[in-house]
């Protein structure tokens, strides 16, 4: 099993991050069968974060450039881009890079990111009174202004380089699919769905923030699991997971962790998925069209 940009065959650390992922998103969709996908999140989970010895790591977050640059310890699968041309020239488009988007400081044409993050939002993930690492590392001084003249930049994956030898781009490194941080979340979260370990829940919760310098949590129930949440949302930030959290956790229909919340029903007719055009049965008579979008 390979996937190819640029070049990147995944390793057995790899396949166990995906099936965590998949039972994870079993469990989200196959009630009667849940307690089954977290344990084999919890198996997965044992042999990747506990019993793969030195071969994943977390970085310190002073080494936040070469976790983002990709090929660290702490990477478990990334896609490589090469912009040195020496790869078959397979590159991302511009537009599509995350951090072009959010940043503004590495571009002479821009006194402000294209897109960023309210001050409310921030505040909520990252409380001013807490302490935590990734404020500094991963963000502008103006995280916490209320001054909407003063833009707020994600600096987390800041690599300066030439995209198609002219323009920059603010990403020179590898995209991140699965991480270390990533799959230690997800274990802590199996555990306290199951309910059977709280205090491994916590403890795994805990090697993510003594990373970040955070306060040590301890916590069981219901408080955990929100602690876990949202400590996915401060962590993975800009890595392509809060939506498809949201939607696999439910939480998409639950208005104290999403801003455009849609009602059950609507998730269920499938509102959170993308609609498929009538054409595409012409090709495959086996598709059936999304219910919301018709």
């Amino acid at each position: 099993m390979c996937l190819t940009f640029g070049v990147q065959f995944t390793s057995r650390g790899a396949v166990l991050a995906l099936l965590m992922h998949v039972n994870m998103w079993l469990a989200g969709f196959d009630e009667s069968q849940k307690n089954t996908y977290y344990e084999a999140v919890v198996d997965y989970g044992d042999q990747l974060v506990e019993k793969s010895g030195s071969a994943y790591t977390l970085l310190p977050l002073s080494q936040t450039a070469t976790l983002f640059r990709g090929g660290s310890n702490e990477g478990i699968f990334e896609i490589v881009q090469n912009l040195s041309y020496i790869n078959g020239n397979e590159v991302f488009s511009q537009n599509a890079i995350y951090s072009n988007e959010v940043m503004y400081s590495v571009f002479d044409d821009r006194s402000r990111p294209y897109i960023q993050y309210t001050y409310d939002f921030l505040t909520r993930i990252y409380p001013p009174s807490e302490s935590d690492e990734r404020v500094t590392y991963w963000f502008n001084e103006n995280i916490y202004s209320t001054m909407e003249s003063d833009p707020k930049e994600v600096k987390k994956f800041e690599h300066v380089d030439l995209y198609d030898g002219r323009n920059v781009t603010s990403n020179s490194g590898n995209q991140i699919v699965f991480r270390l941080a990533d799959a230690i979340l997800l274990y802590a979260e199996a555990l306290a769905e199951l309910g059977t370990d709280d205090g491994k829940a916590c403890g795994l919760l805990n090697r993510i923030r003594a990373r970040a310098g955070a306060s040590t949590l301890s916590l069981s129930g219901s408080e955990l699991k929100d602690a876990i949440y949202w400590e996915r949302v401060r962590e993975l930030m800009g890595e392509g997971h809060y939506f498809y959290d949201l939607v696999r956790t439910g939480k998409v229909y639950n208005n104290q962790y999403c801003y455009h919340p849609i009602t059950k029903s609507e998730f269920r007719e499938g509102a959170w998925t993308w609609p498929i055009s009538r054409k595409a049965q012409e090709n495959n008579t086996l598709i059936t069209l999304n219910n919301y979008w018709e």
